[in-house]
């Protein structure tokens, strides 16, 4: 069998022509979904909730809060790179997907769903 290697630069442009021949063109570059930012401060607020409750713990709701504020910071860039805030609260999600806060990390794959679409 033949193995095909695929460029980081040749897979985007096979993904814009796939968006494009099914009648969805591709995002621009840097442009995030409207309202991200606001869903990002709902996400926020619940991880605080969640703090408050005592349904996560002190440290955890820290790094989860880093995480949200480091996106959210992102997005409010004049340029802002959708790689660096899908790392952000992609280790977030894993984080929280490992405490025994389910209704956190719903939101979270929520969020990066609206992200990626």
């Amino acid at each position: 069998m033949a193995e095909f290697k695929i460029g980081k630069q040749q897979a985007g442009i096979i993904q814009n022509a796939d968006q494009i021949q099914n009648h969805h063109p591709p995002d621009p570059p840097g442009k995030l979904a409207e309202g991200f930012p606001e869903q990002l401060e709902s996400l926020r607020g619940l991880v605080e909730r969640a703090v408050l409750s005592r349904e996560l713990d002190r440290v955890t709701g820290t790094r989860l809060t880093a995480a949200i504020d480091a996106a959210h910071v992102e997005t409010r860039a004049p340029a802002p790179r959708f790689e660096l805030v899908l790392a952000a609260l992609g280790d977030a999600e894993i984080l929280a997907t490992s405490v025994a806060a389910p209704a956190v990390a719903a939101a979270f794959d929520e969020v990066i769903t609206t992200l990626t679409g």
